[in-house]
């Protein structure tokens, strides 16, 4: 979305807030995209499974727990709101 609407995005900058094509996409398209990227290679981790400890009476259990949604998941970046 960023990629395809880019000059969209750094026009409407230009116009509200009067920021440079250069100051628009360091501050405002890179770090999105960075927070996208970030969360992307984050989901490996916030979907593992989590071991949990075990009784000793039953050494051959196995427990964990399985982290799954709930229903469609959204991510929402941390900057939602343009920097001003």
């Amino acid at each position: 979305m960023y990629e395809e609407n880019n000059d969209l995005i750094l026009d409407a900058l230009k116009k509200d807030m009067r920021k440079s094509k250069l100051e628009g996409y360091l501050y405002e398209v890179d770090l999105m995209k960075n927070d996208v990227r970030g969360a992307i290679r984050s989901l490996t981790s916030w979907t593992n499974d989590t071991n949990v400890h075990r009784n000793l009476l039953i050494p051959s259990d196995k427990a964990y727990y399985t982290k799954d949604p709930f229903g469609v998941v959204s991510y929402l970046p941390l900057n939602l709101n343009v920097n001003k």
